[in-house]
């Protein structure tokens, strides 16, 4: 019932984390994608084309957890932290940044790493994607110079499938054929309703 409970209320929307960063002279932007980087723990750099992306730069976390994680021989770890260190958010709503290499993206849309190293971009392969796309990003969208907007995206790293058929609409396709003689539309093989009724029927004949 909450009782005892703490409650926490923050304007930010996102539960994120300090990661170490490989380069400091190439520390990514907030709302750009990260990647974790090769032959180093709890470190990770700018998402490049072909690597994985783990997670999106925050720009105002709601909650920070972990600690700075500084160079061992930093006699002033908490005045150069920003220097080695990267927030990364883990879980919410985070601004990212994003082009339209996979096309115009909508809500609901999985969002991966475009072309450009540390912008998104709408998933339109299998791959791991680091969220889902809360805004509408499209030609009217404002941009840079570069072609790359902010939306918000809700943070839930994962691997998405998409069948390549049902992208092109070949298995919906497939699955219909159109009598041109009488209009009707017939179905090519079984359907499952998945549990859904089946509304306004006049009648259900069998010939």
């Amino acid at each position: 019932d909450g009782a005892g409970g703490v409650p926490y209320q923050t304007s930010g929307a996102d539960f994120s984390e300090y990661f170490h960063i490989s380069e400091p002279s190439e520390k990514p932007e907030k709302g750009e994608l990260v990647t974790l980087a090769e032959g180093e723990t709890e470190t990770v750099s700018r998402a490049i084309p072909g690597s994985s992306p783990i997670g999106i730069v925050a720009t105002s976390p709601g909650f920070v957890g972990n600690a700075p994680i500084c160079e061992a021989d930093d006699l002033n770890c908490e005045g150069n932290e920003d220097q080695y260190n990267v927030i990364i958010a883990m879980a919410g709503r985070v601004p990212t940044k994003v082009n339209m290499d996979g096309g115009a993206i909508k809500p609901g849309d999985r969002i991966t790493l475009s072309s450009m190293p540390g912008v998104g971009a709408k998933a339109t392969t299998s791959g791991v994607v680091v969220g889902i796309a809360l805004d509408t990003f499209d030609a009217n969208s404002e941009k840079d110079g570069d072609g790359v907007g902010m939306i918000k995206v809700l943070v839930n790293l994962s691997y998405y499938k998409i069948d390549p058929e049902i992208k092109a609409g070949e298995v919906l396709a497939n699955l219909w054929t159109l009598d041109e003689n009488t209009g009707s539309i017939r179905a090519m093989g079984p359907v499952d309703f998945n549990n859904y009724p089946i509304l306004n029927v006049k009648a259900i004949q069998s010939f």
